[in-house]
């Protein structure tokens, strides 16, 4: 299955763009959202697949990242996270900047929808309490309410596995490569602040272990050149009105995220 899977990608190419994109975004849908997908596959069909992924290529998801992210239930965008977590890192420093900032922006797009906390261990089983806890002080009549929420809660149950793959994400060796292979390319670096948003955003617990890593890795020099290129130049680096700060023409958050 492996070979049919990554064969239309090999045969479209460049020279059927329309065609390589349905397939790309295809697999993105339908094959990275698979549940312990590093799991299913034996280890010489995992070592296949994760040789064919056209990771270069992936610049070409760039345009129809926000209809891929929407047609994804809450669910799939959590182990399209995980798969990613398991398949792309290990390529960030062979990946051109194009690429590896659609991919970034890709996963940030997915995270900032997802509720907050989605991603954290044990998330499920908290939410999971809080309800049943309500339910406990609740008359008869509430009952079949609450239930139902329990049954509808955002909250995935997340397998031990995928939430270890989770928790590479705030790893400080993960957010260490991603500096490491962004540092020389505008794009790049543009991509990863949005992902580090979105990612301090879902992920409260490892705010911390984030920022931590940014400054203690960079001696500073992240904070510093962002602020630099993007933040004096702008209306949030000088004496202006709130007014100005508001609008929409010079919000940061347009600079930085297209999506």
């Amino acid at each position: 299955m492996v070979p049919l899977l990554t064969h239309p990608l090999r045969t479209f190419g460049t020279s059927h763009p329309d065609l390589f994109l349905e397939a790309y975004t295809s697999l993105v849908q339908h094959i990275l959202t698979i549940p312990l997908l590093p799991n299913r596959l034996p280890l010489p069909s995992l070592t296949q697949f994760s040789a064919n992924l056209p990771l270069h290529a992936a610049s070409v998801l760039s345009s129809s990242i926000p209809q891929l992210v929407s047609a994804l239930g809450v669910e799939a965008k959590v182990h399209l996270l995980a798969n990613v977590a398991t398949f792309v890192p290990p390529r960030y420093t062979t990946l051109p900047p194009a690429p590896l900032a659609t991919l970034l922006h890709l996963s940030a797009a997915v995270m900032s929808t997802l509720p907050p906390g989605a991603l954290e261990p044990n998330s499920s089983g908290a939410a999971g309490k809080q309800v049943a806890d309500s339910e406990s002080d609740s008359d008869s009549e509430d009952h079949t309410h609450l239930s139902a929420l329990q049954f509808t809660s955002p909250f995935p149950r997340l397998d031990e596995r995928t939430s270890k793959r989770l928790q590479t994400l705030t790893a400080p060796t993960h957010i260490n490569s991603l500096i490491r292979a962004t540092q020389n390319h505008t794009v790049a670096q543009i991509a990863l602040c949005d992902f580090l948003f979105a990612l301090c955003s879902v992920w409260s617990l490892g705010i911390d272990s984030v920022l931590s890593t940014i400054t203690v890795s960079t001696g500073g020099g992240f904070v510093r050149e962002l602020y630099r290129l993007y933040v004096r130049s702008s209306p949030l680096g000088k004496e202006v009105g709130l007014a100005s700060l508001l609008g929409t023409s010079h919000a940061f958050n347009c600079i930085v995220s297209p999506y």
